[in-house]
């Protein structure tokens, strides 16, 4: 599979500067400030995805790492450029609750490859809302042997 990357990000000197907790709450802001509130159209799938307080507030809770911190800023390529990666129903049956879409798309984040894999609700009546998305480390398979046998 061919991996075509959004523009890579990588830790400013600033951002080096401050601690785990530091970076994920100023990369927090940015993505309130840039993004909260705002529609982004799906190419892939041809929904729009509005990210609310909500979703950006289970991102920070679940947030762990520099790079998952830092990725935030990328969230409107993600929600834009992610590729269709799988469909479910709601489980809980709630009655505003379509389903879940997921996308994915391939970033590289401080050097390293990752999937970003975006969870959008489905809603009934109200825009698809940004739901959650994690970083997926893509694992490269070395290449054995030069294809012949003896």
């Amino acid at each position: 599979m061919e991996i075509l990357y959004n523009d890579g990000l990588t830790e400013t000197d600033h951002e080096k500067g401050l601690s785990d907790r530091e970076l994920k709450k100023e990369c927090f802001l940015y993505a309130r400030k840039n993004f909260q509130g705002k529609f982004f159209y799906n190419v892939d799938s041809g929904r729009v995805i509005l990210v609310s307080r909500d979703g950006l507030d289970k991102w920070y809770n679940t947030t762990k790492t520099r790079d998952q911190a830092l990725s935030i800023k990328k969230l409107d390529k993600f929600l834009e450029n992610g590729k269709l990666k799988n469909q479910s129903s709601d489980n809980y049956k709630r009655q505003y609750v379509e389903g879940f879409i997921y996308l994915y798309t391939p970033c590289k984040i401080n050097i390293t490859d990752y999937y970003a894999v975006i969870t959008v609700k489905k809603t009934k009546g109200n825009p698809d809302k940004f739901y959650h998305y994690y970083l997926q480390s893509i694992k490269i398979k070395p290449c054995s042997g030069n294809g012949t046998s003896s």
